[in-house]
């Protein structure tokens, strides 16, 4: 059953389904009734998660849970033949998995670089269930919120600050990023214009603070009060940071 999906290319998802209801496993369960079998997708699919990914708690399983359950359902909707009422086989998990396995590790690696951010996502009910996998881009929508600059007043706020855009820069733009873009459903592609434009924005920001604002103090005191003025300024600003942010010269 774990081997199938990957060692076995060009097999389609009916011709896995039915290698699994020969197994053992697969003929004890077809023989339950559709709620024993529900109870055994879903325990499956935590025990899949377990094994499968880095998860510390329980919450978070609960949250990589849903993820992989809105996974499942998004990928028996590109599936014509598949009756909405039937019972979801334990090979649905694999499959998913496999279609979704980028972006649930990517949602895993932002959950685990910012512990607030599980209690976030906990409390958006709208994002955690559906047939559409979109909490990964919640997840960075809200990574985007939190490196709004709260206080640059020192080299020390500056260096937490810049360290912070650098450690979820990877996660943020795997969630913009081409390849992901093309795969996304209309609710996903909705909010990840939400993450361009704030990341953007939150990028050629870190470019004006490292190169303009680090070490002012020691280069001319006096500069201090405008320099920081106007990187407040830069902060409000949302327009025009697309284009700027695409200009190589301001690169």
């Amino acid at each position: 059953l774990w081997c199938f999906p990957l060692g076995c290319s060009g097999h389609t998802q009916g011709q896995f389904e039915e290698f699994f209801r020969k197994t053992p496993l697969g003929r004890y369960i077809s023989e339950a009734d559709p709620e024993m079998q529900a109870e055994f997708f879903h325990r499956y699919l935590q025990d899949f998660i377990s094994m499968t990914m880095n998860v510390t708690c329980q919450e978070d399983l609960q949250l990589l849970c849903g993820a992989l359950t809105c996974c499942v359902n998004e990928l028996r909707l590109r599936h014509d033949d598949v009756m909405e009422k039937e019972v979801t086989s334990l090979p649905w998990v694999h499959a998913a998995y496999h279609e979704f396995k980028n972006r649930l590790q990517n949602l895993s690696r932002m959950i685990s670089m910012e512990p607030q951010l599980a209690q976030v996502l906990r409390g958006n009910t709208h994002a955690r269930e559906g047939d559409e996998l979109v909490l990964d881009v919640y997840a960075a929508v809200a990574c985007v919120e939190y490196l709004e600059p709260q206080a640059l007043d020192t080299d020390g706020q500056r260096l937490v600050w810049l360290r912070q855009v650098k450690r979820l820069q990877v996660p943020i733009e795997l969630v913009c990023a081409e390849e992901n873009l093309r795969h996304y459903k209309d609710r996903s592609m909705a909010m990840v214009h939400r993450v361009q434009t704030g990341w953007n924005r939150i990028v050629t920001l870190s470019l004006f603070v490292e190169h303009m604002l680090l070490g002012i103090e020691v280069v001319e005191k006096k500069l201090k009060p405008l320099v920081l003025e106007h990187t407040r300024g830069l902060c409000q600003v949302s327009v025009v940071w697309g284009h700027i942010y695409r200009n190589a010269d301001v690169n």
